[in-house]
């Protein structure tokens, strides 16, 4: 990996008083040279006993990079040497010792194959790991530098028992590998690399720090690292690290109450404390050896205060404020003796406060006395407070005469809607409903014909049969509605004669419906809609982002219209698309407005799903068109959805395509998702929506790829 670190220059890194002190440092036995230092120690790879802690761990180890050798130059030493190669070999020395000493060990990877960071982040928790180590070497411009490092993601705060795992890493790599240069803060944050850090460390859903143990960029440490036996000491130092953390003991804590539901907002929360010691070694002590001002209790994020008891075994809190109903998240952390932090663990409290009533939501009571006839209702039910309750609180509903569906839905914030379908006779309906243990009814007419009717039904997906949601369904261009969460529409008393309904939904083939609409009968509808593409760019996320605009108006054409007017039409055309296609399609820049690169890459790392795509347009000197995509180095997806552009803009005769791998764009390199940039040269561009055309059909083909190598994969045909 390679790391350019700004902070206040590379001398800040470290610096030659870290050097001299080695040179003059005395103690008992005489002075400590600098040969002394750098003399690796003998190779003794011993278990000690202490390490037999470990057992007590399913530890994740991720050796980085792989399956990229493809790229020329990419991760290499200076005589050609891979940093994946190595990192795979240090990983199975690591994986070896930790087995020894009893633990469980699951790789990312086993062999040169190309394994995603978000890949990665998943199988490790999915494995059930307790945390992940990343086993990296580094590089750097400046064939001289080589020491050890340890990156945690963003503070010390995000996780405090990565700082004890980082802790004791680097200093068993700077003692097991001796460099010629040691930090003088050898643990570092990933922001001082990526504004969001690092993305294996941002999308872990366990605890996990990144070693670089060394530079391979240095010309000797290249050749060391070739060695296997050097391979094995720098894994040695690794696992000592590991066991001098486990032998501190790791404290945890354990929820006692409330056991299950809780049916007050305001519950007295208590857990029970451990110190991580006593199970490995038991003193007969009082109580558990944990520092009482480190345990801290925090509920939906926000700490609360709370009181430890006097032998530290448990700790009680409450809200410092009432509680929703609903899910909250608890969790509680401490140190023990050792200043060992214990391992993330979240709880869910539920808080369900009985309902007190139930609001009913109808268009009329007045119902026709016709079985094609029905009438949405909508239940909100609330507790005491008026608050809506908990979403898992039991809904039943029934009816005294006709039909109401379903029977027992489901709340979502509170509130459920169901269907009543009627009957031919009329006369009074009691519909009832119970939540939890509280029953209110609805009182409903059945009204004679050409007293009331109604068109209503459901708009299906054609492939799936889904509830297609927020549809809009228009009766003319006097009355529109849009369907609801179970794609339900309703029309009560349309004008009669024949109408048309259309039905419009962005990612689905419009449909059109002749109804005929009598007074007398009330008719059910279904529609059925068929997905764009079959479906294919649901759920896509494409953040499409102008280059240019405002002050930086980029080439002119035709002495008319500049490179950011331009590249904005085509991203609104693009996202038009896009969103046409199902696809959600999000503008970073919606105006002709000046926006620096820092914040463009601001704004897409608050964007949570999705990938970047920025378009450019260039004054090209030349009759043949050039398209050229940048992507970040070794990054699979990015490399796929790009060399599919460009397969599509080849086919335009005189266009020559590039894909360049490297860090030159800045949104590329620093954003903290998949991001390409395309820019489009052209001496005289023509209608720039034939270049939308063809960029959207380049993502089509990327994604009916995909679902290809999907189907290959399991040894299904391509589908949905």
């Amino acid at each position: 990996m390679k790391n350019q670190i700004k902070r206040n220059g590379m001398n800040a890194i470290f610096r030659a008083a870290v050097i001299t002190t080695f040179l003059t440092m005395g103690c008992s036995s005489g002075s400590l040279t600098w040969k002394d230092w750098v003399e690796l120690p003998k190779e003794n790879y011993v278990i000690p006993p202490y390490s037999y802690n470990l057992s007590n761990f399913k530890i994740a180890l991720d050796p980085g990079h792989g399956g990229n050798a493809h790229i020329p130059g990419y991760k290499r030493g200076p005589t050609g040497k891979r940093e994946a190669v190595v990192n795979l070999k240090v990983a199975f020395f690591l994986k070896e010792f930790l087995e020894r000493a009893g633990a469980t060990v699951f790789m990312t990877r086993t062999d040169d194959s190309f394994v995603s960071l978000k890949d990665r982040a998943e199988m490790a928790a999915g494995a059930g790991c307790d945390f992940m180590v990343s086993l990296h070497h580094n590089a750097g411009d400046n064939p001289a530098t080589n020491y050890s490092s340890v990156f945690y993601h963003l503070t010390p705060d995000y996780s405090p028992v990565c700082m004890d795992l980082a802790r004791n890493i680097y200093f068993g790599l700077v003692e097991a590998l001796r460099l010629p240069q040691v930090l003088d803060d050898g643990l570092l944050t990933d922001t001082l690399i990526y504004p969001a850090g690092f993305g294996l460390l941002r999308q872990s859903l366990i605890p996990a720090i990144l070693l670089e143990s060394s530079f391979y960029s240095y010309p000797a440490e290249e050749k060391r690292l070739t060695n296997l036996r050097y391979n094995r000491r720098e894994a040695y130092g690794i696992f000592l690290g590991l066991a001098r953390w486990a032998a501190g003991g790791v404290p945890r804590t354990e929820k006692r109450t409330p056991a299950g539901i809780s049916t007050t907002k305001a519950p007295t929360i208590e857990y029970a404390l451990f110190d991580g010691l006593t199970a490995l070694v038991d003193r007969g002590l009082a109580g558990e050896r944990v520092f009482g001002n480190s345990v801290t209790a925090q509920i939906d994020g926000r700490g609360v205060p709370v009181q430890v008891a006097d032998d530290k075994r448990s700790v009680t809190f409450s809200p410092d404020s009432v509680l929703s109903n609903g899910q909250h998240l608890v969790q509680v952390d401490l140190e023990n003796m050792f200043k060992n932090h214990s391992l993330p663990r979240v709880d869910t409290l539920i808080v369900a406060a009985p309902a007190d009533s139930i609001r009913f939501e109808v268009v009329s009571q007045y119902v026709p006395a016709d079985e094609n006839a029905r009438v949405p209702i909508r239940l909100t039910v609330f507790d005491n407070d008026s608050e809506t309750v908990w979403d898992g609180t039991p809904i039943k509903l029934e009816a005294s005469r006709g039909k109401v569906t379903p029977a027992a839905p489901q709340l979502s914030n509170g509130m459920t809607s169901a269907y009543y379908q009627a009957e031919q006779d009329m006369g009074l309906v009691y519909l009832i409903a119970t939540a939890g243990s509280y029953t209110d009814t609805l009182l409903l007419s059945l009204a004679p014909p050409g007293h009331t009717w109604v068109i209503s039904g459901a708009v299906m997906d054609d492939s799936t049969g889904t509830p297609i949601v927020n549809a809009e369904v228009a009766m003319g261009d006097a009355t529109a509605t849009r369907t609801d969460e179970n794609g339900f529409y309703f029309f009560r008393n349309p004008p009669v004669g024949s109408k048309q309904l259309l039905v419009s939904k962005d990612g689905y083939a419009g449909q059109r419906r002749t109804v005929h609409i009598d007074s007398t009968n009330s008719q059910l509808v279904d529609i059925e809609m068929r997905a764009i593409l079959g479906g294919l760019l649901y759920g896509e996320v494409v953040i499409v982002d102008a280059a240019r605009g405002g002050d930086d108006n980029g080439d002119l054409f035709d002495g008319q219209t500049n490179a950011a007017q331009l590249n904005l039409k085509f991203s609104q055309a693009l996202t038009k698309t896009l969103r046409w296609a199902g696809a959600t399609g999000i503008l970073v820049r919606e105006q002709d407005s000046t926006l620096a690169s820092k914040e463009r890459i601001r704004k897409v790392n608050a964007i949570q799903d999705g990938w970047y795509l920025q378009v450019g347009y260039q004054k090209h000197n030349s009759d043949l068109a050039l398209v050229r995509a940048t992507i970040y180095p070794a990054n699979k997806v990015g490399e796929q959805i790009a060399t599919a552009i460009l397969a599509e803009f080849a086919k335009q005769p005189g266009t020559q395509t590039q894909l360049h791998q490297d860090t030159s764009v800045p949104e590329v390199t620093l954003t903290n998702k998949t991001a390409i940039q395309v820019l489009l040269h052209y001496n005289r561009p023509g209608d720039f929506r034939r270049d939308v055309a063809r960029l959207f059909q380049g993502v089509v083909n990327y994604k009916r790829q995909i679902l290809r190598e999907e189907a290959e994969g399991d040894g299904s045909m391509p589908g949905r």
